[in-house]
């Protein structure tokens, strides 16, 4: 009971993520940094929620236990040596492995001063990238949502090197990538969604989205239309974030992958997600069992 307890508020407030998450944006912070072993890189759209969890019960009197659980979730541009190396100590929690601190500093550098909260026992939830288009003038993006068993903050002041936004390295604008999968033409594919990675041992499908030109789409019909799944059937693919010398900065993996679905660019559901398109656009649905690895 009280595993399901758990499950079903850590599911709220991860839906209370999405919920405010707008609103958060809007905030006039300053600069959020987060740190964790020797690395710092500024994030955007910080939420912290601390909550009590009334489930379960303790001994034989059944008096509800009190447990405590320390939520936090940013997105971090993966634009710099810096942000990869932050983003890979993170993906890591994922693997099982037990993490370092997690050092978030929320900064106002107008008054100079600041929050600096301490993550320790720290898991990592979810880890899901934001949209990735080659037509976007932005970096790319992931959201991290972590849980810490313990949290400690304090007061700081702004303005130091690992507190102070404008001190971290920039990095690459723009957001290019390069997918490979199997011998399917992928120079066309314009666009990733979907994309996540968590912990979970379940054998349930992770499925993700690609935009590709409909000149290219009857290379994929033809997967699809000789039955795509199955272990014979399935491709790997690797996706690539690059820098503006076409130099990979980091490596996404996926095996054992299927396609599960084709929408032509007169599908509402492509036609209402893709902006600033050029050219006749068709959406790829896959699907993979394995968790993608991070190198």
């Amino acid at each position: 009971m009280k595993k399901k307890n758990t499950i079903s508020l850590l599911s709220t407030i991860m839906a209370a993520f999405i919920f405010f998450g707008r609103v958060n944006a809007q905030r006039d912070m300053t600069g959020d940094v987060v740190t964790i072993a020797g690395s710092s890189a500024s994030i955007s759209n910080l939420m912290i929620v601390d909550s009590i969890n009334m489930g379960g019960v303790r001994g034989r009197d059944r008096f509800p236990t009190r447990e405590i659980i320390h939520l936090a979730s940013f997105e971090i541009e993966l634009g710099s040596a810096d942000a990869v190396s932050v983003f890979k100590t993170l993906y890591s929690g994922t693997q099982g492995q037990q993490l370092p601190d997690v050092t978030i500093n929320r900064s106002n550098m107008q008054t100079r001063s600041g929050e600096e909260r301490i993550f320790n026992a720290v898991t990592v939830k979810e880890i899901s990238f934001l949209e990735l288009n080659t037509e976007s003038r932005e970096a790319p993006k992931a959201k991290v949502i972590i849980q810490a068993q313990n949290v400690s903050h304090q007061e700081s002041s702004a303005g130091g090197a690992t507190t102070d936004p404008t001190r971290l390295s920039k990095g690459v604008r723009g957001n290019k990538f390069k997918l490979t999968i199997g011998n399917l033409p992928a120079q066309s594919v314009s666009r990733i969604s979907k994309l996540k990675i968590t912990p979970s041992t379940s054998s349930e499908y992770t499925y993700f989205n690609l935009d590709i030109s409909s000149a290219e789409e009857r290379f994929w019909s033809d997967w699809l239309n000789a039955g795509a799944g199955g272990d014979d059937k399935a491709n790997e693919a690797t996706i690539s974030l690059q820098d503006e010398r076409n130099q990979d900065i980091l490596s996404i993996q996926l095996s054992a992958v299927e396609i599960s679905s084709i929408s032509p660019s007169n599908s509402p559901n492509l036609t209402s997600g893709t902006t600033r398109s050029t050219g006749a656009k068709t959406r790829i649905g896959l699907r993979t069992k394995n968790m993608p690895t991070v190198q």
